[in-house]
């Protein structure tokens, strides 16, 4: 090998260690929902010096946060608003403290969906959309709101989107995986303005990652907000309460010392009376929303024990690299709860339809995201009416799970394709080189669709399987999950054919993104934010001869409305989809 080749191979192994260590572990992460980064020395120091006094608090019987099985509540205009304000400031810091505090309470919030019908009242006269394609139709959208820390510009979206124009920065390097470079200003406005319209139409619109009392969006509650100005009923279901030292204002070494009372701190920048620390997924509808129930899903990671740990030092690097690579700031993120899917039934046009929303977890592997896709799934086996799941799946294809020794001992000697990849490189040295660049050349072949087919030990994709539970699911009443792509069914036709084209909108590689990390060198874009439609269809690629009601089409990721500024909307892109009420094609023929 001549000196130049060496050092083009120097380059190429150097440049796929650094994608390994922040992008193959890092991408991806859930922010910490706070205010802003500020200094937490020990701004009560004098407290642990001089305290004696030990605060006593009841502690109930130990008991795990385990699925909760689904809760069914009547028809009624507001319900369970009371439970989003049962926790004090105080009782949160013995919540930090000890999580089996107040249990009964924390199992209330957490099981109890908040159902708000008293909004929007609809009749049979409601104005349906209309197209000649389809006929009268609905519109379903989701969007990851990153809290609503940027409610002004939500608002914008709907009511004034030409302001939203005059902040476009087409430069932005999240905008190139259009065109392989960015678009003009005019071609923004133009997109920005289209997709504002789309998005305001929504009949439907689910919600992740909502916040209800947090310093970070002036303590209000998001879902209450938006549904409130936008003319929407609503449910939610709290997912996190958010008990980390910088959203109680205070440093983990007071929060530690249990001889500090609560009543004697003093928060920086945090208002006790008025937070409650909740995050929320949502689902607003203009329509009534009935029989709403939450699913907690199995709990892969420890949320409350993992993050109040001491940093590993791989963990350190991993985020030093992150941080100083990719722009990607992570923190330790106490918080105490799980994931969960939010569950309601509405009536369209005389028909019943079940709304749910989800997030997946994060800092897990793809192989336990597909188990609690597959858990879900079995939840709502029974369902026999049209069903429409949105919601954050995570599919980064990758673990965002702290850096311990013993998980990354266990992921690799439990890997049969890791596995087979030493022994492929003991016995061939140049197959060494596979183990080295795969991650690179994993990132690039499944971050923008996870759904392609896993090649044993060369590229493996643990993610498809969170879509294969999808794909051969079949409800008790026969009918299974849409996943066709056709031509007649999509605004851009660049994969007609590929998996859940109709649903989810596809670019010129794999889908259109709905993720970007900050520092991403016009290339860092992932596919984590998904829709699953089940109609009236028994095969999930048929394309004659199946019912058209309720079938998805249209499908849109409104990239540019939310990313076309030097500091985006939300961290995602909104998704929409349109589905027709009635069975268009047979009814023609």
């Amino acid at each position: 090998m001549g000196a130049s080749g060496y050092m083009v191979f120097k380059k190429i192994i150097i440049s796929s260690f650094l994608i390994f260590m922040t992008l193959n572990i890092s991408y991806g992460e859930e922010q910490m929902p706070k205010e802003q980064d500020y200094n937490l020395k020990i701004i009560n120091e004098k407290l642990i010096e001089n305290s004696e006094q030990k605060d006593e608090f009841k502690i109930l019987d130990e008991k795990t946060f385990l699925p909760q099985k689904t809760q069914k509540k009547e028809l009624s205009n507001i319900i369970n608003e009371q439970n989003l304000s049962l926790l004090s400031y105080d009782d949160l810091v013995h919540i930090y403290r000890d999580k089996t505090y107040k249990q009964d309470i924390t199992s209330k919030i957490f099981s109890l969906p908040v159902v708000n019908n008293n909004i929007s009242s609809v009749g049979n006269d409601y104005p349906f959309k209309k197209c000649p394609h389809m006929g009268n139709y609905i519109r379903v959208s989701f969007w990851s709101i990153d809290g609503g820390v940027n409610y002004e510009q939500i608002e914008d979206v709907f009511f004034e989107p030409e302001k939203l124009t005059k902040k476009i920065d087409t430069k932005n390097s999240k905008m190139s995986y259009m065109k392989g470079s960015s678009i003009t200003k005019k071609e923004a406005k133009q997109k920005v303005l289209e997709e504002a319209n789309r998005f305001s139409q929504s009949d439907i619109l689910m919600l992740n990652d909502a916040d209800i009392g947090l310093a970070r969006t002036d303590y209000k509650n998001m879902v209450d907000e938006l549904a409130t100005t936008l003319g929407y009923n609503y449910a939610l279901i709290p997912e996190f309460l958010e008990i980390d030292p910088q959203i109680l204002g205070v440093s983990k070494e007071v929060l530690d010392n249990e001889n500090i009372s609560p009543e004697l701190m003093q928060p920086h920048n945090v208002d006790k009376e008025k937070l409650k620390a909740i995050t929320a997924i949502a689902i607003l509808s203009k329509f009534p929303l009935e029989n709403v129930r939450v699913i907690r899903l199995p709990d892969f990671y420890d949320w409350y024990g993992e993050e109040k740990r001491n940093v590993f030092f791989g963990e350190k690097v991993k985020r030093y690299a992150a941080e100083n690579v990719l722009n990607e700031k992570t923190t330790s993120h106490v918080r105490l709860g799980s994931r969960c899917a939010l569950l309601a039934d509405t009536t369209i046009d005389g028909e019943k339809i079940t709304l749910l929303t989800v997030q997946l977890e994060d800092r897990t592997d793809a192989i336990h995201r597909a188990k609690q896709a597959k858990y879900l799934l079995e939840q709502i086996k029974s369902i026999n009416n049209p069903v429409i799941v949105a919601g954050n799946f995570n599919t980064t294809t990758r673990n965002n799970a702290p850096v311990r020794p013993m998980r990354v001992i266990k992921n690799t000697f439990t890997d049969v394709h890791n596995l087979a990849r030493f022994g492929v490189g003991l016995i061939f040295p140049p197959g060494l080189i596979l183990n080295v660049t795969r991650p690179t050349i994993d990132y690039f072949r499944k971050s923008s669709d996870p759904t392609v087919k896993s090649i044993p030990i060369i590229a493996p994709n643990y993610e498809r399987k969170v879509f294969n539970n999808f794909k051969k699911f079949t409800f008790d009443d026969g009918y299974r999950f849409d996943f066709r792509g056709d031509d007649q069914s999509q605004i851009q036709n660049f994969d007609p054919n590929g998996w859940l084209s109709n649903s989810n909108e596809r670019a010129h590689v794999g889908f259109v993104p709905t993720y970007h990390i900050n520092r991403n060198f016009g290339i860092a874009n992932s596919k984590i934010d998904w829709m699953f439609i089940k109609g009236y269809r028994t095969d999930p690629f048929e394309k004659e001869g199946g019912s058209e009601k309720f079938a998805p089409h249209n499908a849109r990721t409104l990239h540019t409305l939310n990313f076309a500024y030097k500091e985006p909307i939300s961290r995602h892109a909104p998704l929409s989809v349109d589905l027709a009420i009635t069975d268009f094609k047979n009814i023609r023929e």
